[in-house]
């Protein structure tokens, strides 16, 4: 068979180090795929100075292009590269565009993809923030169960589970207080608190964890739970969220000494299908449980939310979300003067939800996510070991100050029996 392209993940890692690194990788994909091209180290270095020059070029004396988006028509080879990396490195969003698009396509790329769940969307890969409502999950499983009513199948009916990708051979260190950056440079809080062309510098992040729910701790059992879903994902505290979905759970299941043990009896886990609706003025109910970080020194939590999805019968998408435990007004805070948390929290929150606004006629999901109680970034507290005089500008944006530490459960779905 002719080869006709290959795809290749550059992996934003645009600095001088990875001469060594991903540019060995890419020739031995290269050369497994009988492609003649050798990428050197000259050449690697020119894409560096190139795509330097052309950030300089569009900065223009700015210290970033804070997301602007930046349409590129270059054809594929050297200079592709150097304009993407370009557009990269001086913080821009790389909008690739061809010609022989519609010229309403092309307005479409440029001016309104975007993202606006919960008003946020910006940085991600690259710098290049939310460019598609199915970045967020919430909307990515609301396309999956569109999908499913067009063929039949569910392309994003996935399980949750959160992860680092960093290059420091540090898997499950994710607290904010030891965080010592993902790549070479990173290494002093001055490196840190830099602007980063990866989600690195100033606007990385520890990272999360993937929490499995098996019943051993075995490889079989806990791929069989992968398999079948029952995971969750947290954005680094080690929380421990529980979700169980029935058409029948009583009110004071909470209370009960073998709630677990019930509730699989009873009902299904995170990342099952809740099927059998036993009549059509029957309302599903869901055991939603979360414990906190057993650290000593671990944030409280504040609220569990139930976030819910629906396609309408015309065809549109919707999504709710519900407070069903804590208290997201309860005052709980971060004192950035040093950094520490005041305010009450909980150490384990429980209650059971009923969806009074269910319609057996229109298909839905729903999940747990956990909040904390705010804390303080890892950026907070690194300004706060220097010297207010030596502290860059970055140490005054509140908007990386202080954080919400969250986990995410997999879904239950329900879809409509179809006769």
């Amino acid at each position: 068979a002719e080869l006709k392209a290959i795809l290749w993940d550059q992996d934003g890692v645009i600095i001088d180090t990875e001469k060594d690194g991903h540019r060995v990788a890419f020739n031995k994909m290269f050369k497994e795929f009988g492609y003649d091209f050798e990428w050197d180290v000259d050449t690697y270095g020119e894409l560096l100075t190139t795509s330097e020059q052309i950030a300089q070029i569009l900065l223009n004396d700015r210290s970033d292009l804070t997301e602007a988006r930046v349409a590129m028509m270059v054809p594929p080879g050297f200079d592709y590269v150097s304009v993407q990396w370009g557009i990269w490195r001086a913080g821009g969003i790389a909008v690739p565009l061809a010609l022989s698009y519609p010229e309403a396509e092309l307005r479409y790329v440029v001016e309104t993809v975007e993202c606006e769940a919960d008003g946020v969307g910006r940085h991600g890969m690259m710098g290049g923030g939310c460019v598609s409502e199915n970045d967020f999950l919430r909307t990515a499983l609301l396309t999956g169960m569109a999908e499913a009513q067009e063929t039949g199948i569910n392309p994003v009916k996935l399980g949750v589970v959160a992860a680092s990708d960093g290059h420091t051979s540090t898997p499950g260190s994710v607290k904010e207080d030891q965080w010592q950056g993902y790549v070479t440079g990173e290494m002093t809080i001055e490196e840190r608190l830099q602007p980063g062309t990866l989600p690195s510098g100033i606007l990385g992040n520890p990272g999360g964890l993937a929490g499995v729910w098996a019943e051993e701790n075995s490889r079989d059992a806990i791929f069989n739970a992968m398999q079948r879903r029952e995971t969750f994902g947290t954005s680094g505290p080690r929380i421990l969220p529980r979700f169980f979905g029935a058409w029948d759970f009583a009110a004071d299941s909470c209370d009960r000494g073998d709630m677990l043990k019930y509730a699989y009896a009873s009902g299904v886990p995170m990342g099952a299908d809740l099927a059998g609706i036993p009549d059509a003025q029957s309302k599903p109910t869901f055991i939603v449980s979360a414990m906190k970080d057993s650290a000593s020194d671990a944030t409280p939590l504040q609220q569990l939310q139930v976030i819910k999805g629906w396609i309408s019968p015309q065809g549109e998408k919707h999504v709710e979300v519900h407070s069903v435990a804590g208290d997201p007004d309860n005052g709980a805070g971060v004192n950035t003067e040093d950094g520490s948390r005041f305010g009450e929290g909980h150490a384990s929150l429980c209650t059971v939800f009923k969806d009074e606004s269910f319609d057996p006629g229109v298909p839905s999901y729903y999940y747990l996510r956990v909040v904390e109680n705010p804390s303080p970034r890892w950026s907070l507290l690194d300004c706060l070991k220097m010297d207010e005089a030596d502290r860059p500008k970055v140490c005054a944006d509140e908007s990386l100050q202080v954080i919400r530490e969250m986990a995410w459960t997999s879904p239950i779905w329900y879809t409509p029996e179809t006769h």
